[in-house]
């Protein structure tokens, strides 16, 4: 957003030029051969680490605002505002505000003005700038930070950079604190401690004050140690954390075949299919049908009947039958019973509800795909040996 700052006898723009400098990729050097110089003073510029702040007299900068709204059709003040404008800003001749409106007929005017005016005068040298040098506060705190990083303490230091959950860059720096010091040398071989191993450190390569690395690499996911043996700087070794403890594979699912899912199914009953069941004591017979399904029924909906209440009726039927209209012979069998008094055809319709057979995993196989697959993640993580490598421990012999 355009932003104006007002002072008792001029207005400033103030426009933030940094000086080249990537705070982003500020980081330190990674570990390096004997005789790679420490870059951290690479990351300020030739120019120093500043940032050039310039600002500008308030009439050069209304010429532009003028020129940027000249051709625009605003009627309020709003789409200046979105525009970048900030509140306050003259527009058409009069400051941006909140919620504020143009006057159609004031801005033509202000436009036919702006078309006649003989000095539009852009050219640099019209302008007055002023300069000034500002510390640039990131840039500083970066490189800061990678002197820190790359401890550039008195005596023998190390330090390790991870390149993944395997592979490492063991380095060691020795600084003397006397000048025209001789650099240390080392005592045999690296010590590593756990599985894995660092390849070898070149013979008669002196600890350079700007650090030596060698890569190493752990298998399996414990914790391990290298340590540097010197002949006149002591001893110092650095330690890599372990990976998480992975903890056993997920178990599989351990399914079975239970009768629990809900399921429907539909049947018709006909006049002839009816089963007799005796009279009904009122000149008529008892009839039955069993309806069945392939498992536990839970209960039977009546959802259709042709002939109901003239021959044919359902029991209870208010209590003339003097028994139920199911009668459960089994799981997956009921009885339904009515009475009727004519050999009409008729028809009766039902709905039975049941539990279904379907698999019941424990846990279900959601659950066990998701757990398994974070374990696979983690467990991709522990470290083999690479095939077709030479073996480290030949690599680390010294």
């Amino acid at each position: 957003m355009i932003g104006i700052q007002r002072y008792p006898t001029v207005t400033l723009l103030v426009f933030a030029l940094t000086v080249s400098a990537s705070v982003d990729a500020m980081s330190p050097p990674a570990a390096s051969p004997a005789g790679t110089e420490d870059n951290c003073s690479s990351l300020i510029p030739a120019g120093g680490p500043y940032d050039v702040f310039r600002s500008y007299r308030a009439s050069d900068f209304q010429l532009s605002i003028d020129e940027f709204v000249s051709d625009k059709q605003w009627t309020t003040h709003q789409e200046a505002l979105n525009a970048g404008l900030s509140v306050g800003t003259i527009v058409y001749g009069v400051p941006l505000q909140v919620g504020g409106t143009f006057d159609q007929a004031k801005v033509d005017q202000w436009k036919r003005d702006y078309q006649s005016r003989t000095k539009l005068d852009y050219i640099e040298h019209n302008r007055t700038a002023f300069e000034q040098l500002m510390v640039n506060v990131p840039l500083v705190k970066a490189v800061t930070d990678c002197i820190v990083r790359t401890k550039r303490v008195f005596g023998l230091s190390t330090r390790h950079v991870m390149s993944g959950d395997c592979e490492f860059t063991f380095v060691a720096s020795y600084i003397s604190d006397r000048p025209n010091a001789k650099q240390p040398k080392l005592q045999g071989a690296l010590a590593f401690t756990g599985a894995g191993a660092c390849t070898a450190w070149p013979q008669g390569v002196p600890v350079p004050p700007n650090g030596y690395g060698v890569n190493c690499r752990r298998y399996g996911r414990n914790g391990v140690i290298v340590t540097i043996n010197t002949d006149t700087a002591g001893t110092s070794q650095e330690v890599v954390e372990p990976l998480p403890t992975l903890g056993p594979e997920p178990p599989a699912p351990i399914c079975s075949i239970q009768q629990t899912k809900p399921d429907v199914r539909s049947a018709t009953v006909y006049r002839t299919d009816w089963k007799d069941g005796g009279s009904d004591g009122r000149g008529g017979n008892m009839v039955y049908f069993d309806l069945s399904a392939p498992g536990k029924i839970t209960s039977i909906d009546v959802t259709g009947c042709s002939g109901c209440g003239g021959h044919l009726w359902l029991c209870p039927d208010g209590g003339v039958c003097g028994r139920d209209l199911f009668q459960p012979q089994n799981d997956t069998t009921w009885r339904a019973w009515a009475h009727l008094n004519a050999s009409d055809a008729t028809w009766t319709s039902f709905r039975i509800n049941f539990l279904g057979p379907q698999e019941v995993c424990v846990p279900d196989r959601e659950t066990y795909e998701h757990q398994h697959a974070a374990w696979d993640a983690e467990n991709a993580r522990t470290c083999p040996l690479k095939h077709g490598e030479p073996s480290w421990k030949a690599l680390s012999a010294q």
